[in-house]
């Protein structure tokens, strides 16, 4: 799970664009945040913590750990900074990452990030069920959260991010691309988003080969 740095691209108008944003017709309308401060109403003495580790998770992931580690120790009961460690080993794909995730899960099942990093987990694993089950086999954001009116960016990035992928596993390629859709357009510019539509790609010509033919080339890269 790949975080980025805020602010980006055209600012100004994508904010004027997320203030109108809604998953479908028949569902509650929710507004976008720029500001992680705001948006998960941190307290004022760890705002700053905060952007020197979203900053440093672009940049120095090594780091981000070393100051974590210790923080996470402190607000035991924070879970952005959970969640923030486990973002830091995945990007440095350290080993701690899996079992990081499965502790933040146990302890902060309703944290729509750590939902997330569980749910992708859940996927590497192939426990495709177990990822849905995390969502409560819910797919809008306004169902999964119905006292929430405003996200995060980064929130309802990584959860088409996740539904994205989920899509691609259990074969609804038209679902995955509409994800695909959301993310672009609250930012054209997000560092995964080629990585998804070649995931799509992918995974459509993985279901029209045969099973023996897939693994055949399979086993040929992994020896190249």
């Amino acid at each position: 799970m790949v975080p980025f740095s805020v602010p980006y691209g055209n600012r100004q108008k994508k904010e004027s664009f997320m203030n109108n944003i809604n998953q479908k017709d028949d569902q509650a309308f929710y507004s976008i945040s720029f500001d992680l401060t705001t948006a998960f109403d941190c307290p004022a003495e760890l705002q700053e913590k905060y952007k020197e580790i979203t900053h440093l998770l672009s940049s120095d992931a090594e780091k981000a750990i070393s100051i974590l580690i210790p923080l996470t120790e402190k607000y035991y009961d924070d879970p952005l900074f959970a969640s923030y460690l486990a973002d830091a080993y995945h990007i440095t794909k350290n080993e701690l990452w899996p079992q990081t995730v499965k502790n933040n899960y146990q302890k902060f099942p309703h944290f729509l990030l750590i939902r997330c990093a569980y749910s992708e987990l859940c996927l590497e694993e192939e426990r495709i069920e177990d990822a849905a089950k995390t969502m409560n086999y819910t797919f809008e954001l306004t169902e999964l959260y119905p006292e929430k009116s405003c996200f995060y960016v980064l929130e309802v990035i990584l959860f088409n991010t996740i539904l994205t992928k989920y899509f691609c596993a259990i074969g609804d390629f038209e679902q995955a691309l509409l994800c695909i859709d959301t993310i672009e357009e609250i930012d054209n510019n997000f560092p995964n988003l080629e990585n998804l539509e070649t995931l799509v790609v992918c995974s459509i010509i993985a279901e029209n080969i045969p099973q023996e033919r897939l693994e055949k080339i399979t086993s040929r890269q992994s020896k190249s």
